[in-house]
């Protein structure tokens, strides 16, 4: 079975807001502006998010907490992106430790999800 169309859609959008720092939710106290006023390093996101368990830990957050409907909708796109990032920011944001995690993770959300695949 393929990944439906929202998920694909949802997956892709993700990748793309993690690529470019694009984490825009003032709920989340981390916004574009961060990087601009100089409260958030750039160049610190920069090298956080290319280190790779820095990605494979976001998308297994994220992969791990989204879900979709019996007809393959997305039902919580923002709600697995704000665990995905959550769970990253203290590699780059020395003022949030990850014991600031609004709702602990919990062990399945950080599970990795390494399936034998051909």
């Amino acid at each position: 079975m393929k990944l439906s169309r929202s998920l694909r859609s949802c997956f892709y959008w993700f990748i793309e807001a993690y690529s470019k720092g694009e984490l825009g939710s003032r709920r989340w106290d981390l916004t574009n502006e961060c990087f601009d006023e100089g409260v958030l390093d750039w160049e610190a996101y920069q090298r956080a998010i290319v280190d790779p368990s820095v990605m494979k830990q976001a998308i297994t957050v994220w992969s791990n907490n989204i879900q979709v409907d019996t007809n393959g909708v997305v039902l919580n796109e923002e709600g697995a992106s704000f665990g995905a990032f959550q769970a990253i920011r203290y590699h780059f944001d020395n003022t949030f430790p990850y014991s600031k995690i609004v709702s602990s993770l919990e062990h399945w959300e950080v599970q990795e999800n390494e399936f034998d695949h051909d």
